[in-house]
């Protein structure tokens, strides 16, 4: 069976997300976007398990003694990860499923948005998830590609969408032309069409 990429409104197993630290650019507010991510995890909780980047033992401790009633429950499941931030979107797997709800993740090359930012934790973040014994990996391919989570999007339909100020962008994946990162996105996606929005972001 051939596996797709699914819509962005597809059914969820979980939700994952990556806990600031005091290494982080948050450092400034810890107290305060910790909180606000106490608030995430509450809200995401009464409908599905949340899975957690934790920087090291000490902030994973922290983050169970928060959700200890919720981590009994099975709800919120954490893992010791060092990590440089806290974007979980962009660094995190992405999941093609197949007609018989099978899954497969793909671990791309994460650059902190063309070398912006130091990435070099957050580029390991999903080989620490897939060892974790709470994960069920059926299928895994690393994928030798630039790619951020929240540069595409997919109707699940086999179109997907992306922006050239971000795919094309020379601090990514310079050493390929536009029809390249094309046919790269339609083989490992499986895609049927690729449509670029010349101008604006995705939000």
């Amino acid at each position: 069976m051939t596996y797709k990429l699914p819509a962005e409104w597809h059914e969820q197993s979980a939700i994952q997300l990556t806990w600031p630290h005091a290494k982080t650019d948050w450092q400034p507010w810890l107290a305060e976007i910790e909180s606000t991510y106490v608030d995430i995890v509450n809200a995401i909780t009464q409908f599905q398990p949340v899975v957690i980047a934790c920087h090291d033992i000490s902030v994973e401790q922290a983050v169970n003694d928060r959700f200890s009633s919720l981590c009994a429950s099975k709800m919120v499941k954490t893992f010791i990860a060092p990590c440089n931030d806290t974007w979980a979107r962009d660094h995190g797997p992405i999941t093609l499923v197949n007609e018989a709800g099978e899954t497969k993740v793909l671990d791309f090359t994460f650059n902190a948005w063309g070398a912006k930012y130091d990435a070099n934790l957050d580029d390991q973040i999903n080989l620490h998830l897939i060892q974790q014994p709470f994960v069920n990996l059926q299928q895994y391919q690393n994928v030798d590609f630039v790619l951020e989570g929240g540069s595409i999007e997919s109707d699940g339909r086999g179109s997907l969408l992306t922006t050239e100020i971000c795919l094309l962008n020379k601090n990514r994946n310079d050493q390929l032309s536009k029809q390249q990162i094309e046919d790269a996105l339609k083989e490992v996606f499986h895609l049927e069409k690729v449509i670029w929005l010349s101008q604006g972001h995705l939000l």
